[in-house]
């Protein structure tokens, strides 16, 4: 593959480092890639080339923090255009393997889409996440009783919640804004149940007990240590007085905007758990298996 100072450097070589540094990585996302494939043509439909505009399009918009790709003003592509080379360089990906990453999320979002289909509940549901009562109030997270219950103290001395919060809170982000959270309905599931069930039993102005709440993170359902918060109402928003029916299409698509992505993260997930892989080169099905022992044995069970 090369000569230094005369002397080769076997192809093999080459590709063995490779291989087992970051083949099995390479090698998960083909399987993905040819699974979504055969999925998209089943269901007869294909990505298009506004698909793959519009995938590159809602990375771009993530890299520079804005909502949606429609709030990408030319500065903001050019900010994110030159992000995005960056963060390819530094991560080493290749402009082939980006191009492979965007069709694949493009076909991940083309099949969800299709299948994507929305009750009459899940319509309302969604409506008085957006316009039913909503709350406003601060928080204050710790990870220890003994310090929430101190806080608790300071707080019935007439400590100003907003100073504790900067102070005390294990949420950096909340703290710096004094605890105050953006508003919420009690049907938004980006909250955890203990806090909203307390913060809507609350009056503007009251502050609760200290709430234990268990976080689950991931699909797994895993669970992170207990944490311990303190909330205030800051106010109460009466609801919308509006028929959701009237909103239906603005449900959906905020039902799909919001619901989209996990579901892309689960379909790729079970793609490549169904797939049927028999990995040939020897060296690359060595570290596959060493990386997806769990699979084989369930595979052979």
């Amino acid at each position: 593959m090369a000569l230094v100072d005369g002397q080769p450097i076997a192809r093999r070589e080459v590709l063995d480092l490779l291989i087992r540094g970051h083949g099995v990585g390479i090698l998960e996302q083909l399987i993905v890639q040819q699974a979504a494939r055969q999925a998209l043509d089943q269901r007869g439909l294909m990505v298009t080339p506004a698909d793959l505009a519009a995938e590159r399009d809602i990375g771009l918009a993530r890299l520079v923090g804005v909502a949606s790709p429609a709030e990408l003003t030319p500065p903001k592509r050019t900010e994110a255009e030159a992000l995005l080379t960056e963060v390819l360089s530094r991560q080493n990906i290749s402009p082939r393997e980006f191009e492979l990453g965007l069709e694949r999320n493009a076909t991940l979002r083309k099949i969800v889409l299709h299948e994507m289909r929305y009750s009459d509940g899940d319509l309302q549901t969604e409506f008085e996440r957006l316009h039913g009562e909503r709350i406003s109030i601060r928080n204050l997270q710790t990870q220890s009783l003994p310090e929430a219950s101190e806080i608790a103290r300071q707080l019935a001395a007439g400590t100003p919640f907003a100073d504790l919060a900067q102070r005390y809170a294990a949420d950096r982000a909340s703290a710096e804004a004094g605890g105050l959270l953006p508003t919420f309905s009690r049907h938004d599931r980006d909250v955890p149940d203990a806090l909203r069930d307390a913060a809507f039993k609350l009056e503007p102005d009251a502050v609760s007990n200290p709430i234990r709440v268990r976080h689950e993170l991931g699909p797994a359902g895993s669970l992170a240590p207990e944490w311990f918060h303190i909330i205030k109402v800051e106010q109460r928003i009466p609801a919308a007085r509006q028929e959701w029916r009237t909103m239906r299409p603005e449900l959906e698509q905020r039902l799909s905007a919001r619901l989209v992505e996990p579901a892309m993260q689960e379909l790729h997930r079970s793609l490549f758990a169904r797939a049927r892989i028999d990995v040939v080169d020897p060296l690359l099905r060595e570290e596959f298996e060493r990386k997806h022992a769990g699979r084989r044995r369930a595979a052979s069970e």
